[in-house]
């Protein structure tokens, strides 16, 4: 006679506890979500970067164009007996605690007002009333000093930056002397 040998199998080894789906489900969480805030906060951090360096070029512009308006003001001034005085304007306008605002595209020198405008077509920031959007960044310019020695401060602030809880501002000196006066 022949006995059949039944094998006992464990029944209880046939899937997955719930303590393991969890687990699971918990690695796969952590695995998607951290290199996910990782890519959020350096597309935070870029965007920054960006909005510095956009007022870093503007706190420069304006330091380059009141270094023009100086120098041209002294070529004008070697080669005719009328000089512009666009410096002198410019010195004027800037002084004080107010300071001003310079339009380096339109040449105008004016009270300080706030936004600039950014003119989409051209890629240029402008503080005119012509074309253009108001822009999240603002410029203020203040001229001090006696001559030859001329300090130009320079403080840009844009809104909306989230990494650093919305205001941000840089501030640009330069010391021009006036050689020609």
């Amino acid at each position: 006679m022949k006995y059949l040998i039944h094998k006992k199998t464990d029944d209880t080894k046939k899937g997955f506890t719930l303590v393991e789906t969890l687990m699971a489900i918990s690695i796969l969480m952590i695995a998607v979500i951290v290199p996910l805030s990782i890519v959020a906060n350096a597309l935070q951090a870029s965007y920054f970067a960006r909005d510095q360096i956009t007022a870093a070029y503007l706190a420069q512009d304006v330091i380059e164009y009141v270094r023009s308006l100086r120098d041209g003001d002294a070529i004008t001034s070697v080669k005719t007996t009328s000089p512009q005085n666009s410096w002198a304007s410019a010195l004027t306008a800037c002084a004080g605690a107010n300071g001003c605002d310079i339009d380096t595209i339109n040449g105008n020198v004016a009270s300080w007002s706030a936004p600039l405008k950014y003119d989409e077509s051209s890629g240029f920031y402008h503080s005119s009333s012509g074309s253009g959007d108001a822009s999240r960044f603002a410029r203020k310019v203040k001229i001090s000093g006696n001559a030859p020695e001329y300090k130009v401060d320079v403080e840009v602030t844009w809104t909306g930056s989230i990494a650093s809880n919305g205001n941000s501002k840089i501030q640009v000196s330069e010391s021009l002397f006036n050689v020609w006066q």
